[in-house]
């Protein structure tokens, strides 16, 4: 039977906003441009949208 390694990544509070923060750099976004653009359900791009499940109503 073959088994897989299992990971979890704790990280402190100011560690995902950093994080967060970096993502939306990337993706040239403000939050509050993403979190319009949700209001709207209509995102710029697909990573857009899937940055805004993840960390939606974080920031």
């Amino acid at each position: 039977m073959a088994t897989a390694d299992n990971f979890v990544n704790v990280m402190s509070t100011d560690e995902w906003k950093t994080n967060a923060r970096g993502a939306l750099k990337r993706l040239g976004l403000t939050y509050e441009e993403l979190e319009a653009q949700a209001g709207e359900r209509n995102f710029v791009s697909t990573a857009a949208r899937k940055l805004w499940v993840l960390i939606g109503g974080t920031l």
